[in-house]
Order: C-alpha cells, then structure tokens, then sequence
C-alpha cells in the first residue's frame, strides 16, 4: 500500500500490485480497466471544500437556532444543474451549494458559490454569466416556480467591494441575480426574504 501525507494526516490507497490484482478478480473500483489515479488534494481545493463546509455548517446551525427552516440543502455534485444550451448540447451549472430555506409561508432559493478571493475576473463574471445562460433555459423555473438567487460568499469586505465592482461594471449581467456577502454576513443574508413564492 501507498499513503501521501497531507498536514500530518495520511490517505492510504493500493500500489500498483494491489490494484492489479482487484482487478484480475474483477472487484476494481471504477470501470474502463484502468488503474485509478491517486493524488493529494491541492491546497486551493481542500481550502475550498472547507470553505463550502462551513457555509453549509452555518446554514445547518442558523436553521437550528431560529425560525428558519432550512427545506434543502445541496453540496456538489447534488448541486449540479443540467440543461440544454442554445446549441442543443447538455450544459451543467455547477453551483458550490444549493440551498432552499423557508419562514413561514415563504420560501426562498439560492445558489451559493464560496469564493476565497483567489479567482480574477474574466472567472468571476464568466461564471456569473453561465448562471444567467442557465436561469434563460427555464429549466429550474419549470421544476420550482422560481429561479434561485446567486450569492458570492467572500472572505472580507474589500473583496465584497471588488466582486461588486465586476458584476455592477458588466452591463451584460443582471446585477438583481446576484448578490455578495462576507462569510461573517451569511447568516443575516439567509434571514432577509426575498421572494413570494409560497412555501409548499
């Protein structure tokens, strides 16, 4: 067996005998015959599965703690939106949370994306539009009545103050889509109903 450290901690996986063999008995993970790559985690991606934890755990936690109740709650892949794009192919929207809470009568819905202050902003704005590609599809509307809200959820108020600068300086983009929020904000932001959409 082979292990690759990652801050003290270890993740075990088959050499290449070990794998060989699970697949001369045909109980290999995977499929296609080939042998599966193993890698560590970047540290751009265990930061940002990490990021999405937590949105998730304050999510979790503000649905425990008050009236909020919270009716959905997605990571990726769940999360993952499949359409047909203009040119007829099948495109996917790849939201880092999914999220539908509710208070009272009302329902509202979100697209979460965490965002550790890492990506410039053609990534910004290109991903902003692909969510607007997907809301002209209807696809989410027909299933839900409604189409989700896009929150950036950022590590600190300057780059709360830039992301708005791109999305507001692109006439292209329907500025009312989106919204940014601190992750220390995130929580009040859920609070604020948005829509009336009835719950139910």
């Amino acid at each position: 067996m082979s292990s690759s450290g990652l801050r003290g901690g270890y993740v075990w996986h088959l050499a290449d005998a070990g794998d060989r063999l699970l697949r001369l008995e045909g109980n290999a993970p995977g499929s296609g015959g080939e042998r599966r790559n193993y890698r560590e985690p970047s540290r751009h991606f265990v930061s940002h599965t990490l990021a999405v934890a937590e949105l998730a755990v304050q999510a979790t936690e503000l649905g425990r703690s008050s009236d909020l109740d919270i009716v959905n709650l997605e990571p990726e892949p769940a999360s993952w939106q499949a359409s047909l794009t203009p040119s007829g192919t099948v495109g996917t929207l790849k939201p880092d949370l999914r999220l539908v809470v509710a208070a009272g009568d009302y329902e509202d819905h979100w697209f979460i994306e965490a965002d550790l202050a890492t990506e410039h902003q053609p990534v910004i704005r290109r991903q902003c539009r692909a969510y607007m590609t997907h809301r002209a599809t209807g696809r989410y509307q027909d299933a839900h009545g409604i189409f989700p809200r896009v929150a950036w959820v950022v590590p600190d108020e300057r780059r709360e103050a830039q992301l708005w600068n791109w999305i507001h300086g692109n006439p292209q983009l329907d500025t009312e889509l989106f919204t940014v929020a601190t992750t220390a904000q995130f929580q009040d932001l859920l609070r604020q109903r948005r829509t009336d959409k009835p719950n139910g």
